[in-house]
């Protein structure tokens, strides 16, 4: 399974998902990171001059990355992730390539819910182009809080 993160609370949630269900599954996840040098993106490959900077100059950050979109996985689900490939360029075309020379089974895509600007842009063309299962991960609803004051404390 392939699951794109971007730091965003939705890729957030799809790799959460994804790695619970490898474990359950027995399989292995690859994780992408995928910057696009036209939107002025400012993701840890953007800020690399050079295509292995990011081992070199930001070296725990992937791990950050990850282990922030983690916390309440267990070590054994965590150990689903096989790799983590850093890409520049084209997001669609960067996940589509890394469907095929991986031999990805299931793309996993965090997704918030509507089909609007920026990301669904690039969930569109992959969608529209790729033969492999997609699997659109949605986050889920927080729960609100009432605090709760006076006689209603029991």
């Amino acid at each position: 399974m392939l699951v794109p993160i971007s730091g965003e609370p939705a890729a957030e949630e799809a790799l959460a998902l994804t790695v619970r269900l490898a474990d359950l599954l027995d399989l292995d996840v690859h994780v992408a990171h995928v910057s696009d040098e036209h939107t002025g993106d400012e993701s840890l490959a953007a800020r690399a001059q050079y295509a292995d900077a990011l081992h070199h100059e930001y070296p725990r950050q992937p791990d950050e990355l990850i282990s922030g979109a983690l916390p309440r996985c267990t070590p054994q689900e965590c150990r689903r992730i096989a790799d983590v490939a850093l890409c520049q360029g084209d997001v669609a075309a960067q996940l589509l390539a890394l469907v095929e020379q991986k031999r990805i089974s299931l793309l996993a895509v965090g997704w918030h819910g509507r089909f609007i600007a920026g990301h669904a842009r690039v969930l569109k063309n992959v969608i529209e182009v790729i033969t492999t299962p997609v699997l659109l991960a949605k986050r889920e609803a927080r729960t609100s809080f009432r605090l709760k004051v006076g006689q209603e404390i029991e």
